[in-house]
């Protein structure tokens, strides 16, 4: 497991390295661009975690994630590639299982 990972598991706040989204609409061209700013500074700072069902103080947000869940990674790096102009957008989807709730995240290695 990334020490990302690890650290949003426990995480009760956000930090430069860990972000929390309570909801997301892949549906929305204005939330994919707040999303990919997102990742962009993340990348930018190190890396880090995208992690969608959690609210700013670390509770969790209660939000439907179904259509997050769906969200094919060749279809996050065109987006990325697309407002970017980037073509390593150095993300990966994986879930994470917080307070017994399986919860859709963003894992961003740091960028060159």
């Amino acid at each position: 497991m990334s020490d990302f990972l690890e650290k949003a598991l426990s995480a009760s706040r956000e930090s430069k390295q860990i972000e929390f989204k309570c909801r997301f609409d892949p549906a929305s061209k204005g939330e994919w661009c707040e999303v990919i700013k997102d990742i962009v500074a993340i990348a930018n700072s190190g890396g880090g975690i995208v992690v969608f069902g959690v609210n700013d103080d670390g509770s969790l947000s209660g939000f439907a994630l179904d259509a997050i869940s769906r969200i094919d990674l060749a279809d996050l790096s065109s987006k990325i590639t697309k407002y970017t102009g980037c073509v390593d957008p150095l993300v990966e989807i994986e879930d994470i299982e917080r307070e017994g709730q399986v919860l859709p995240a963003f894992i961003i290695r740091p960028a060159a």
